[in-house]
């Protein structure tokens, strides 16, 4: 009997005692080949079919994960008793996607204001820096010329002394040659240097703004000083009736994870919020206290390292309500908000931080 497993492809031997010649062995032969050729698109149909099978489950995953938060939500619904909790995490999730955006809005304003000055300033910094190393280069090539010109010179004055010392060599044994060749092979390491040189000093003619690496260290900070002092100003818009506390609480949590407490105690959070995002939207156009912040911060901030672009985590541990040392001394019952809004990430400010 023939192993058909151990057939190659595409190629099938006779079975011993049939002769391929004849009709009774070709009819054997092509029966064999339909078979191999109907197994391989039997594995290859078995292959897909596994391969569609994990696709299913894939999708049934996704979608299990989609629909679970509106389970969540549906069973969360259907209790009298915390049915309004939705509406005040809900809420309060709103407003911490607000303050998230202002900070983004904030950051790509100042990215795309600064920009253009920083890169002014580096192209300034980078023409002054290549022009004294121009200057630097130029004295090296004088001096090599002056050299190539000496050399040249007692090449010259070699050549022509040879002409007769050609003539008394046999006599004398002396032999000019040799110095011809070593001063000609000086004279061209002092043209290759003096190239090698020409081609560094032509790269620094070009304009060094195509080379602008991103904003300096300087204007990131810069640009975090405002966004951290943002950060606070709304942390202090919203910190009445324990709404930022909540805010993190929902940003942090899961629905189910959550009770806000009574009918009562969801309305008077839910009250409140209204109330603050009023306040927040008549108080966006004043932007005196969001200048005096940012001005404080960066006279206080304080970093670990010289290349570090975001301030030690201890420097903001409270959020200052007063901007000068003086009214500070005189209230004698003054006292900053302790909260790092940093540590805690409030708004997602780390996302939008330079860093």
């Amino acid at each position: 009997m023939v192993n058909v497993r151990d057939m190659r492809k595409g190629q099938v031997s006779s079975p011993p005692g049939i002769n391929p010649g004849n009709d009774e062995g070709a009819g054997v032969v092509s029966l064999l080949q339909r078979y191999e050729t109907v197994r391989e698109e039997l594995e290859q149909v078995i292959a897909e079919r596994e391969s569609l099978r994990l696709e299913v489950e894939k999708l049934k995953s996704q979608i299990f994960k989609e629909n679970s938060p509106l389970a969540q939500l549906e069973g969360v619904l259907a209790q009298p008793d915390r049915g309004f909790n939705v509406v005040v995490y809900y809420r309060l999730r709103a407003v911490w996607g607000l303050c998230n955006q202002k900070l983004l809005t904030l950051s790509k304003e100042l990215q795309k204001r600064l920009e253009s000055s920083d890169r002014d300033a580096y192209r300034q910094l980078a023409m002054t820096l290549n022009g004294a190393k121009r200057q630097g280069l130029e004295a090296k090539i004088s001096l090599l010329k002056s050299e190539r010109q000496a050399v040249s010179k007692i090449i010259t004055r070699l050549q022509h002394e040879a002409r007769p010392a050609s003539f008394l060599k046999r006599f004398s044994g002396h032999d000019i040659e040799p110095r011809i060749r070593a001063e000609k092979t000086k004279l061209r390491v002092l043209e290759r240097d003096i190239e090698a040189l020409n081609r560094e000093s032509e790269k620094l003619v070009k304009d060094p703004g195509d080379e602008y690496p991103g904003l300096s260290l300087a204007v990131r900070r810069e640009i975090n000083c405002a966004i951290l002092a943002l950060a606070q100003n709304l942390y202090l818009t919203f910190n009445e009736g324990n709404v930022c506390d909540f805010a993190l609480m929902a940003k942090q949590k899961e629905l189910v994870e959550i009770n806000f407490g009574s009918l009562v105690e969801c309305q008077n959070i839910d009250r409140k919020i209204r109330e603050l995002l009023i306040r927040f939207r008549n108080q966006a156009q004043n932007t005196d206290d969001f200048k005096k912040r940012t001005a404080w911060l960066r006279s206080r901030v304080i970093y670990r390292n010289a290349q570090d672009v975001l301030p030690d985590n201890d420097c903001l541990n409270f959020i200052d309500t007063a901007f000068d040392d003086s009214t500070i001394r005189t209230q004698t019952f003054y006292q900053p908000v302790p909260v790092n809004i940093l540590t805690l990430n409030f708004w997602n400010v780390r996302d939008v931080l330079c860093n």
